[in-house]
C-alpha cells in the first residue's frame, strides 16, 4: 500500500506547561502555510459544529457554563 504524504507547513511546540486542573499551555511557532491551514480548517470546523443543531456532543459553551456542568457531574468509579 502506498500512502501519499502532503506537507502543508510546520508547527513547532516551543514551550509546554501542564496545569493542576489537567489543562496545558502551549507556545507554538508556525510557518505561514501552517497558520493559513490552521485558520482555514479551524474556522470551517467551527462553522460546521455551529450549524449542526442535532449533535449535542458538539455545542459551544463559555468557560463558566463548562465549569458549572463539570462541577455537577459525578465521576465514574471503576
Amino acid at each position: 500500500m502506498k500512502v501519499k504524504v502532503m506537507k502543508a507547513g510546520t508547527i513547532e511546540v516551543t514551550d509546554y506547561v501542564e496545569h493542576e486542573d489537567g489543562s496545558a499551555t502551549l507556545v507554538v511557532d508556525t510557518s505561514p502555510d501552517a497558520t493559513r491551514l490552521l485558520v482555514e480548517v479551524g474556522l470551517r470546523r467551527l462553522l460546521e459544529m455551529a450549524v449542526d443543531k442535532e449533535n449535542e456532543e458538539y455545542k459551544f459553551e463559555d468557560r463558566d457554563e463548562r465549569a458549572d456542568s463539570e462541577s455537577t457531574t459525578t465521576p465514574e468509579v471503576d
